[in-house]
């Protein structure tokens, strides 16, 4: 009985949890409405289908993360969970546009969606997906290497965006900025840290779209090539400006080459043993297999 009654279940970084206990949430907790699953490595496609088939009650789904056998396949079941309201999939490297238009079509509720790092998979076709999602309100978007300008002119098309992230995007321009604000008239916060190709001429094309809102719009504008010191902003504008940079360098997509580029003698560095994302599977893979505490035990104990 105590299943029936529970609403929110969180089993972050769970990584002993397997196919037994998963099936006990599936079958149990049907009433559930907030789940977070992330960093749960052992989760497979099955288990995911059969959560997506029986917590038809869902309003909040976290899966970010690292897992060892999850393909889009199982993560585009999320479309059928029809309440579904907040979602959290970033840093999760099975996510791609196929999964993204899967649960754009089924989840018409949804209002804020997560799919930062996921830079693999996804593409300005996802973004076009998300343009279907017209109750789509918060939208975070980090270190993903492929979107550019032209997306995002995709996604602003219904314009009742009030917040979204591009941090560490390395493809997002001006361009990209002024679309979002120019059809987002609702936006309120946009975060371009780390988007090296964004200048002034975005932050005072923004100004002259803005003067007549009755919101202020923040940008973020730390780590791009804006100099603020050359803008004349007006203190009274809805357009405020905020310095700080909230790109974390570790999860840029074009990281390697940044990293190349700070060296004038490439000769120095070994790339042949660069594993990619195989160093993390790895490391995903010996979390698990440590994961004993009678390993523990023995340490106290010897």
């Amino acid at each position: 009985m105590a299943g029936v009654r529970l609403r929110r279940l969180v089993l972050r970084g769970c990584s002993g949890l397997t196919a037994t206990g998963l099936s006990k949430v599936a079958t149990k907790c049907c009433f559930l409405s907030e789940l977070t699953l992330s960093d749960c490595l052992q989760i497979s496609d099955h288990d995911l289908l059969l959560l997506c088939q029986n917590l038809r009650a869902l309003r909040v789904f976290h899966l970010s993360g690292s897992f060892l056998n999850l393909t889009g396949d199982s993560i585009g079941a999320i479309g059928h969970l029809p309440l579904l309201e907040e979602l959290n999939l970033s840093h999760n490297k099975a996510v791609n546009d196929v999964v993204i238009g899967a649960i754009c079509a089924g989840c018409t509720k949804l209002r804020f969606l997560d799919i930062s790092a996921c830079s693999q998979g996804i593409t300005d076709v996802a973004l076009n997906h998300l343009s279907r999602c017209s109750g789509l309100r918060q939208l975070k978007l980090n270190y993903l290497g492929q979107i550019t300008d032209s997306g995002l002119g995709s996604l602003s098309c219904h314009g009742l965006l009030h917040s979204v992230e591009l941090r560490g995007c390395p493809q997002v321009s001006d361009g990209g900025v002024l679309i979002l604000v120019e059809l987002c008239r609702d936006l309120r916060l946009l975060d371009v840290s780390g988007c090296e190709l964004v200048t002034n001429a975005a932050v005072t094309g923004a100004m002259d779209v803005v003067g007549e809102r009755s919101d202020v719009l923040t940008i973020v504008i730390g780590g791009t090539l804006v100099e603020p010191n050359r803008l004349c902003l007006d203190p009274k504008s809805k357009l405020k400006i905020d310095r700080r940079n909230f790109c974390i360098e570790l999860y840029r997509p074009d990281r390697l080459e940044r990293m190349l580029s700070y060296h004038e003698d490439r000769d120095d560095w070994d790339l042949d043993g660069y594993e990619g994302d195989g160093e993390a599977e790895a490391r995903a893979q010996d979390m698990l297999e440590n994961d004993d505490p009678l390993l523990m035990e023995d340490y106290v104990l010897s």
